[in-house]
């Protein structure tokens, strides 16, 4: 639904729990991709930026917090 994680960030149609649910299953998804890269269990086709997508999903759950924060 979401290309980016910042988009989760700004979506005004879900509340602040929606989107942390949201981005913490994309970091969820993201996290045992990299577990599978690490134990050689992609192809060659399969994501090569794993690290970079996780950061940005962290940094996405960071920034949503400080919005949250009154």
């Amino acid at each position: 639904m979401f290309k980016y994680p910042e988009a989760v960030v700004h979506c005004r149609e879900l509340s602040h729990d929606e989107s942390l649910t949201v981005l913490r299953n994309w970091k969820q998804e993201l996290v045992q991709l990299q577990k599978a890269g690490e134990e050689n269990m992609l192809d060659e086709r399969g994501p090569s930026d794993v690290g970079s997508r996780l950061a940005a999903v962290t940094q996405a759950m960071i920034a949503l917090d400080e919005r949250a924060r009154p």
